[in-house]
């Protein structure tokens, strides 16, 4: 939920044109996410393909049964035998 704070933020300080730069990179790192983004580029394409993989992590795993629990603030991969 962050990813979408920043960009509300970063989208409510810019132009309209700067805005659509920002929402062309996000957009982007949604439908790329296994690209490496360029360097240099503004924070949020690559907030935006880490939060994609993710997600696409937690769908493969759910098709992998791994269970995920949540450890002293650290999230720990358990694997059933």
């Amino acid at each position: 939920m962050n990813l979408f704070w920043v960009y509300d933020e970063y989208t409510d300080i810019t132009d309209g044109e700067g805005a659509g730069k920002i929402c062309d990179i996000v957009m982007d790192a949604f439908r790329h996410p296994e690209k490496p983004r360029p360097e240099g580029e503004f924070l949020l394409g690559e907030m935006a393909r880490e939060f994609v993989s993710f997600l696409h992590f937690l769908r493969m795993s759910s098709y992998l049964s791994i269970d995920f629990k949540l450890l002293d603030s650290r999230i720990e991969l358990c694997v059933p035998r």
